[in-house]
């Protein structure tokens, strides 16, 4: 049985990651998303201002979080063996 939401086909793998998401209420990973990609932006900003300002702390939690958030958007890409 195949899922659609507004034409758009969900495979098993995205309603597994979407379930994920809503489980954890208001404080939901899309939600943590922006909070994560709002502080990366305000470090790179600051980096393009002083480099001196930022520590190696900060970039290597930003890199772990845009890690993250790429592996969750690669969750809602269905692969070609979910699709058939």
């Amino acid at each position: 049985m195949k899922t659609q939401i507004n034409g758009i086909e969900i495979t098993p793998g995205m309603a597994e990651l979407l379930e994920e998401w809503f489980e954890e209420g208001e404080e939901s990973t899309p939600s943590l998303f922006v909070k994560h990609l709002n502080s990366i932006q305000d470090l790179l900003c600051r980096v393009l201002i002083d480099h001196n300002l930022v520590k190696e702390v900060d970039v290597k939690d930003c890199i772990a979080s845009l890690i993250c958030i790429k592996d969750d958007f690669k969750r809602l890409i269905p692969d070609d063996n979910e699709q058939n």
